[in-house]
């Protein structure tokens, strides 16, 4: 549903906004898959394990857990993507078609 929303509303703004969203989208999530997918890797087999109706209390407190490591590493993160957004943007795109 964002994905529809940002390129309706970037469809709006004229020519190459929509490309420039999606170019953008895909920036930020391959940062946000790489950490959380690996961050999540370690948690799985512990939370498959605490899947039973006798360790539920065990279960929260990793899921508990892991929203607190993702929130601790994830918010840093975002916070120096934002600060480093010109420059991260062009190192990854500034090159061929991209060149202004």
């Amino acid at each position: 549903v964002n994905t529809l929303v940002d390129r309706a509303v970037a469809s709006t703004l004229g020519p190459g906004s929509v490309a420039a969203v999606s170019f953008a989208a895909r920036l930020s999530s391959t940062i946000d898959l790489l950490l959380v997918a690996t961050l999540l890797a370690a948690l799985y087999p512990r939370l498959a394990a605490a899947v039973t109706p006798a360790r539920r209390a065990e279960l929260r407190g990793l899921v508990a857990r892991g929203v607190e490591m993702l929130a601790v590493v994830l918010v840093p993160i975002g916070i120096g993507m934002a600060l480093v957004a010109t420059p991260l943007v062009r190192l990854v795109y500034g090159y061929g078609a991209f060149d202004d």
